[in-house]
């Protein structure tokens, strides 16, 4: 049976020709309000153009309409995928390009399911459809396998009012919001009949007014304790190596007992460092060489200092190396005090999904693809008078996961990302890393320190504002006078992260589920 359409007879809009146009200007309006372009605002009607090309479509045009708008916005936004292709697998022109391309499109269904779905449901559930946009764009995003994750609420990190009052939803709650503006919008200008101002009606339109009403007013709060709250000195470096497969070698001048981060760290234990932060993107061989772990030590014992850096590890576990990528504590007396092995691993860059250590993956890709350890287990550092929750480069891609570090004792702590993107190139992807940090900050409503070995390094408030802010791809060190509170820290979303969420995908199948049972045939001849 052919799906049925919503309207009958073509207007412009209904056009072949025009509808993939208007899907197109979609993706458009999406990858220019992603982070590194920041035109944040447009995002709030960027779906406004695939809506109209829906209309009168069937369901599976709908779906390419969608994917179209995906792919646009995908290979817009994520173009440093090129870069990634080149630096990391040596892959040349065009090819990289190719790559680029293929990775929007397989990303890009992400929209193309989400349009294809709402279609389908609004439907059957026409009187819900102000609905059914949000909460179907929310539980695919959150569902669908990405390998670069990103929801839509990631391009928001500068328009503060917008999103604090993810501290209670995640940034689910804020992508509910956007999906929702935009077919408010939409059904406000393109009324098709509806009558307005219902119950349903009313109650959409007072959840925007209610959060941005929140966020107004927990800014300001926030804003106003911050400042009787004490500060810490903390150190960060941003050594600006470029990016490498293989073991590096120290720079000139420069040894692996004496590593040029040491030296950086000298220099702000000297300006006042309370303890100091190195990033992801050095082999240093602290667990493998005993004369490196000694010198540092003595080094540490100089500066009198904590310090907390990012290493390729090694453990035996029956008889077999395991290999790790892992935060450690040096404490002031140089000896190990903590250790977190990385528990999120990237596909394809730390592992290789399903085939592990594959002979003929590495011989096609290079040595990329490599099958580590993950950690099993969150950790907490205690230094410097602060309770310090460490996470590696892709993790804060992951708002439930860094809420189940945080948890509901979030009081005192301190998140601390460690992160390499000099395999993105002077692209925007430093960028969007940052961005998506902020938004970690703000639903934990805890301070955050984010080094990068090429930058740019920030240190984040927990209403997400920017206390420091370094330049990208420059080599330096800098001491952050970061706000801090032992008493502050933790959020109803870091205590109960799946509620909100859960609570979407229960509305989801309610809209879907029976649909879909209706079609198969042993349950329609009982229907």
């Amino acid at each position: 049976m052919k799906s049925r359409t919503l309207a009958k007879g073509p207007s412009l809009f209904q056009k072949t020709e025009m509808g993939f146009l208007l899907a197109a200007l979609s993706g458009l309006l999406l990858f220019l309000s992603f982070p590194g372009y920041n035109l944040y605002l447009l995002e709030w009607i960027a779906f406004l153009p695939l809506l109209y090309a829906l209309e009168g479509r069937s369901v599976y045009r709908a779906y390419l309409l969608g994917s179209v708008a995906g792919m646009v916005a995908v290979f817009g936004g994520f173009s440093w995928t090129v870069n990634l292709a080149v630096s990391a697998m040596a892959t040349p022109f065009p090819f990289s390009v190719m790559l680029a391309v293929a990775y929007a499109v397989l990303t890009g269904q992400v929209f193309a399911v989400s349009i294809g779905l709402f279609q389908w449901c609004r439907e059957r559930h026409r009187s819900v459809e102000l609905l059914l946009f949000p909460v179907i764009l929310v539980t695919v995003f959150s569902l669908f396998p990405i390998l670069f994750r990103f929801k839509l609420g990631d391009g928001q990190s500068y328009f503060l009012q917008a999103i604090q009052a993810i501290e209670f939803t995640g940034v689910y709650g804020l992508d509910f919001v956007l999906g929702l503006v935009n077919i408010l919008v939409y059904r406000l200008i393109q009324p098709r009949g509806e009558v307005r101002f219902t119950g349903l009606w009313i109650g959409c339109l007072l959840i925007p007014v209610l959060w941005f009403a929140y966020g107004v007013f927990s800014l300001g709060q926030w804003d106003a304790r911050i400042q009787s709250w004490e500060t810490k000195r903390i150190g960060v470096i941003q050594p600006n190596r470029p990016a490498r497969l293989g073991e590096p070698q120290p720079e000139k001048g420069f040894s692996r007992e004496y590593p040029l981060d040491m030296k950086l760290s000298e220099k702000l234990a000297a300006e006042g460092a309370e303890i100091v932060f190195w990033p992801e993107g050095h082999f240093y061989g602290i667990t493998f060489w005993e004369d490196v772990r000694r010198a540092f030590q003595r080094r540490i014992r100089k500066m009198g200092i904590p310090l907390v850096i990012f290493d390729s590890t090694l453990t035996m576990r029956n008889g077999d190396a395991q290999y790790h990528n892992s935060s450690i504590l040096l404490g002031a007396d140089g000896e190990q005090q903590g250790i977190y092995h990385k528990i999120k691993l990237v596909p394809f860059g730390e592992y290789t999904p399903l085939v592990g250590r594959s002979n003929f993956l590495k011989w096609l890709l290079g040595d990329f693809p490599d099958s580590l350890v993950p950690g099993k287990q969150f950790v907490t550092f205690d230094a410097a008078g602060m309770r310090i929750v460490p996470a590696i480069c892709y993790e804060p891609l992951f708002p439930r996961f860094i809420a189940s570090a945080i948890g509901s004792a979030g009081q005192g702590k301190l998140i601390l990302v460690q992160s390499q993107d000099g395999w993105y190139g002077k692209s925007s992807q430093p960028e969007q890393h940052t961005a998506v940090t902020v938004l970690r900050a703000v639903e934990n409503r805890v301070p955050l320190v984010h080094v990068i070995n090429n930058g740019s390094s920030a240190g984040i408030l927990p209403n997400g504002r920017y206390r420091f802010r370094s330049p990208s791809f420059v080599r330096g060190a800098w001491v952050i006078a970061m706000p801090y509170h032992r008493d502050s820290g933790g959020s109803f979303y870091s205590s109960h992260p799946l509620l909100f969420i859960g609570l979407i995908w229960l509305l989801f199948s309610g809209c879907v589920a029976p649909g879909m049972i209706k079609k198969v045939p042993f349950f329609r001849s009982r229907l």
